[in-house]
């Protein structure tokens, strides 16, 4: 069904916010668009079709939900709707909240988020953005068993998985603190392409746990919230696997990557936040903000390596 009348982000904000980024380079300079590679949107209802996305190019994966979501859609249009990031990838869409209850019973074992992953793994998905997560009390469980869990599937199942870092500042949201996941903060760059004006998003949240500082990097916002940066970084993971396939199954070097490129921090949203470059990780910017064109860059060049450690 059709229904662009629900659509939160109007067409002319989301590509205003495409055009500020470098994104709109890689499309004219260097022709990527995610052709062949496969989105997963994992959210709290289904992605929906619009006028952005043709319900072609949309599948349905199990758990699902009966309802569109407009929060699903939206995450789906910057990742990869027309005027989106990467608008020639594929996108699938399956059901993945959790409460805390069920995380705990089993270490989330039998919940819908679990389901929801494998379901895109055994579909073959490249790249997982989850753009909701779950809030509770960082102090009793610093990592928690979903965590682990998306550990072990980046690790064993080569699945990279995008996650927005929520919206609370001090507490980063589940499943946010696996280590080897991309977890994503934001920015506003109130779409303009002087980036001297970019600035943090007041409540995006950062953390660590066990040896564990997140978020990764920040990316710009369509609207307020770092549910709608995550789609970006999402995007842009689509577009370098189209570029290099072989990184497709690399999720630690595509991380390593779009950190390792990271050249700035923005503006603090507090005047006592500031951060800067030659801090290395930062607790709010983590590596900075994503460059989307410098990251396909130094991918298309074959500057970087890849070594297992012992």
């Amino acid at each position: 069904m059709t229904d662009t009348t629900t659509l939160v982000i109007s067409a002319d904000v989301l590509k205003g916010t495409i055009d500020a980024t470098t994104v709109g380079r890689i499309h004219t300079d260097v022709g990527l668009t995610g052709d062949g590679v496969k989105v997963g949107i994992i959210d709290d209802g289904k992605v929906q079709a619009c006028s952005e996305i043709a319900s072609s190019r949309i599948t349905y994966l199990s758990p699902s939900q009966s309802r569109d979501d407009n929060h699903a859609t939206n995450v789906a249009r910057l990742a990869a709707g027309s005027n989106g990031v990467a608008p020639d990838a594929s996108i699938y869409s399956s059901y993945g909240g959790i409460t805390y209850e069920e995380s705990q019973e089993d270490n989330g074992a039998n919940s819908d988020f679990i389901k929801s992953i494998i379901n895109q793994t055994n579909a073959g998905v490249h790249v997982v953005n989850y753009s909701m997560g779950l809030l509770y009390n960082r102090s009793t469980t610093p990592y928690m068993g979903l965590e682990m869990y998306l550990d072990y599937m980046v690790r064993n199942q080569r699945l990279t998985f995008v996650k927005s870092s929520g919206n609370y500042r001090g507490v980063i949201h589940a499943p946010g603190l696996a280590y080897n996941i991309i977890t994503v903060g934001s920015f506003n760059n109130g779409r303009s392409e002087d980036q001297s004006d970019d600035t943090m998003y007041g409540n995006s949240s950062f953390d660590h746990g066990t040896d564990c500082f997140k978020p990764d990097l920040v990316a710009d916002q369509a609207i307020a919230g770092t549910s709608f940066a995550a789609p970006v970084m999402t995007g842009t993971v689509a577009l370098l696997y189209e570029l290099r396939p072989a990184l497709i199954n690399q999720p630690e070097a595509v991380k390593a990557i779009l950190m390792a490129f990271c050249h700035r921090k923005v503006n603090p949203y507090y005047s006592d936040e500031t951060e800067y470059m030659s801090d290395g990780l930062t607790n709010i910017q983590g590596a900075g903000a994503l460059d989307p064109y410098r990251a396909i860059a130094i991918a298309g060049s074959g500057h970087y390596g890849v070594r297992t450690m012992a």
